[in-house]
């Protein structure tokens, strides 16, 4: 990798993860949105899956005592399941055309929850989290981006910053792991890219830090908004791309 290569990976892994820290998801978007500029497409999946396993393992440990497993697993049990399959094939299929879908729908997510979140009250049941778990583990099989999905789940559900930042990471950390898996087993890895993922470590870890900080910082409405406008911006940045041909 050029010099200039490996400074961009290391600015988006530090604008990312301080994404991730303060609203709980973030870097898996912008990561997906850009490596694949710099590294053939599965393996950008794998370096975002290392560097994201290594910032949802930091936060899983640091809110481990809010994690609301009662919540976490109706979505996430059909997610791993999904998620693991289709992994395991994703890596034979073009994308483009899915891809492309996924940022349609997310953009149409973000609208709705965005105008109706004081009216729309998704309860924590089997039932709902199965349903969003189906999608996630679409959208994380092929895309690697289970994020904005869950996060329209699991937000309502846990008005508590602390427990939804514990719950959200530890749910990541497991759906990750067994992708990378799948990815690792199927040859997406490249020993190679070693370099890379051991200086953009040491960038997540210093944007996990900054965004420990600005977490603290957000308060009430503003943070949900936050979480939708990002969701949002990771939809239109998808179209944009597409027709653009980027």
């Amino acid at each position: 990798m050029t010099v200039y290569q490996i400074i961009s990976v290391i600015g988006i892994v530090i604008v990312g993860s301080i994404l991730q820290t303060a609203f709980g998801f973030g870097f898996g978007p912008l990561a997906m949105a850009f490596f694949p500029m710099i590294l053939p497409y599965n393996e950008a999946i794998v370096l975002f899956l290392i560097l994201a396993i290594l910032s949802n393992l930091v936060l899983t440990v640091t809110y481990f005592r809010h994690i609301n497993f009662k919540v976490m697993l109706p979505i996430l049990i059909p997610t791993v399941i999904i998620c693991t399959v289709i992994a395991y094939f994703a890596v034979d299929i073009d994308s483009s055309i899915i891809y492309f879908a996924l940022g349609i729908l997310l953009i149409l997510l973000s609208a709705y929850f965005f105008i109706f979140t004081d009216r729309i009250k998704i309860r924590p049941t089997v039932f709902n989290g199965a349903a969003m778990g189906v999608i996630c583990g679409v959208c994380g099989g092929f895309f690697a981006l289970s994020g904005p999905g869950a996060a329209l789940y699991f937000l309502p559900a846990l008005k508590d910053k602390d427990q939804y930042i514990g719950t959200f990471q530890c749910y990541f950390l497991i759906i990750n792991v067994f992708n990378l898996v799948m990815r690792i087993i199927r040859g997406s890895f490249s020993v190679d890219n070693i370099p890379i993922t051991l200086y953009s470590s040491i960038a997540l870890l210093a944007g996990t830090l900054i965004g420990y900080f600005l977490f603290r910082r957000f308060k009430g409405k503003w943070f949900e908004r936050g979480v939708y406008i990002l969701i949002g911006l990771n939809g239109i940045w998808i179209v944009v791309s597409h027709f653009l041909g980027i």
